[in-house]
């Protein structure tokens, strides 16, 4: 379900972004600078400004949740130990009661209970940093857009329609290209549960 999930989602925004891409690159115009007195012109400069902070957004999201993969790998490994220890204890119960390591398996169970409990809230805390940025990435791609063009419509040489039109082409854009951060999680657990399996 997992893997089905992410492939939708990655296949869904491959054959969208080529039209936003198309859209954005016709109207978002070209940017003009003057670098030692020489002129040079970007054409659809907005594309490249999208696929821009795309890179560095998913290079910073992944920089503060690279540690989730081994958080989940612990987590699973404990709650593994966890099903392991119960299971034995229920084929086993009554030769363990004869032993007296009923204490031992409890210790035990009780370990990997906190083990997990520690586990599951350092990932809150990596998975509330990612949606944190992811956020803010957001409201960057939704600022950034109207900041560039608002000379450009004071100035009379743009209408607000197009202002607006540039605006949802350039969040679409920058929404298709950040599959990454916005997959992180799962892909997290895809990778760990892939890991798992190669284990057994």
């Amino acid at each position: 379900a997992l893997t089905v999930s992410l492939g939708k989602d990655l296949l869904k925004k491959t054959l969208t972004l080529p039209i936003y891409l198309r859209t954005l690159w016709i109207i978002g115009g070209a940017l003009t600078i003057v670098v030692f007195g020489t002129s040079i012109t970007i054409p659809g400069f907005l594309v490249f400004a999208a696929i821009l902070l795309a890179v560095v957004s998913s290079m910073l999201s992944h920089l503060i949740g690279r540690s989730l993969k081994d958080w989940l790998h612990r987590n699973t490994h404990a709650e593994a130990h966890i099903r392991n220890e119960i299971t034995f204890i229920n084929e086993h119960a009554e030769s363990i009661a004869l032993a007296g390591t009923i204490n031992h398996h409890q210790e035990t169970f009780r370990s990997e209970a906190n083990n997990i409990h520690d586990n599951s809230y350092r990932m809150a805390q990596i998975q509330a940093a990612i949606n944190a940025f992811n956020e803010f990435s957001q409201y960057i791609a939704f600022i950034f857009p109207y900041a560039v063009t608002a000379p450009l419509f004071f100035a009379k040489k743009i209408s607000e329609g197009e202002i607006f039109s540039v605006g949802y082409a350039f969040e679409e854009v920058l929404y298709g290209l950040s599959w990454f951060i916005q997959s992180y999680e799962y892909l997290s657990l895809y990778a760990v549960c892939i890991e798992r399996i190669v284990e057994l």
